[in-house]
Parts: C-alpha cells; structure tokens; sequence
C-alpha cells in the first residue's frame, strides 16, 4: 500500500476497491454526506460503491481522490480529492482542486482541514501547481468553513465546471500560500 502523504492523524493513499468498499460504504451510502456530493445522491448498495472505488483507483502521481485512513484505529474516516476539474463537458480541464468527504461520525474532528491543508502542500510543493480551487454546493457551510481555515479565496458562483453546474468556486494561489 503506497502513501501519497501523512497528517499527524490521517494517511492518505490510493483506493483499494475490493477491500475498502465495505467501509467506503459507511461515506458513499449515506444521503447526508452525499448530499453536497455534485447533486449525487447515496450509492444503494455495496456493488455500486465498489463501482465508484474503481473510478477512483486510478490515481496518478498522487492525483485523484484518495482514501483518508485513520492512524489510530486504522479505518477508512473519508476521502481527500486532489484532481484535475472536469468542465461542462466533462472534460478534464487543466485547472486542479482540493476537495473531501467524510464520514459523519467523523464530522467535527477537523479531518477536512488537517486532510485538506496536506493536499495543497502537496499540490504546491510537489506538483508545483500555480493555482487550486475549491467547489462548494451553496448551503455546505461546512465545508465554506473548511476553504476559510485553508487560508482560500472565496470568487463567488461558476458553472464552468461539473457539467455546468452552480458551485461557489474558492482559490488559493502558489503565491499566497508559500507568503503565509
């Protein structure tokens, strides 16, 4: 099992479908995480999880979304996304963003942002990224709350990405990270 980076009390690494999906299942099959998930709602079973693991295995360079794995007890809490956006015609553009999913007895802990603030070091210091961006579905607070503490540049409402899709769209540059 490669990791792609470390938290003080979180590994992040490349999916495993066959053996993740059962707790991947307590995130993907949960309407009230999925909720703010790009207008996807819950998966219905665990066949259909294990579908969305394989789609997200593919991780390359330590791009894509990646399982976020609890130190302490070992268990799959969520998923971090450090990933090309795809456009309104589901292309992928050159533009990447930061992005998570927890599971909700995980909610409050302060994963989002320990998992969040490894990606960008990540994608500054190691990809050498100019530019990440965040999309939040209006309404996700938390998640508002998580791109404030990231230090990250609220730009108001796109549909330049996700199929069209209303997002409120957050930035953080190279330049304004490295100053901090």
């Amino acid at each position: 099992m490669s990791i792609i980076f470390e938290t003080p009390r979180l590994l992040a690494r490349p999916w495993q479908p066959e053996t993740d999906a059962e707790q991947a299942a307590l995130l993907y099959t949960d309407p009230l995480v999925t909720r703010y998930l790009g207008g996807k709602s819950a998966e219905p079973d665990l066949a259909a999880v294990r579908a969305r693991l394989h789609r997200y295995a593919a991780v390359d360079e330590g791009k894509g979304a990646l399982a976020l794995v609890e130190k302490d007890s070992g268990c799959i809490v969520g998923a971090v996304l450090l990933s090309r956006l795809p456009g309104r015609d589901a292309e992928l553009t050159d533009d990447y963003q930061v992005g998570w999913h927890l599971r909700r007895d995980r909610w409050g802990k302060g994963y989002a942002t320990e998992a969040g603030r490894a990606a960008l070091a990540r994608g500054f210091n190691v990809l050498e990224l100019p530019v990440i961006y965040a999309l939040v579905e209006a309404g996700n607070t938390a998640s508002v709350r998580v791109t404030a503490r990231l230090g990250m540049e609220a730009l108001g409402p796109t549909t330049r990405y996700y199929g069209g899709e209303a997002l409120d769209l957050f930035r953080l540059t190279a330049e304004k990270y490295h100053r901090r």
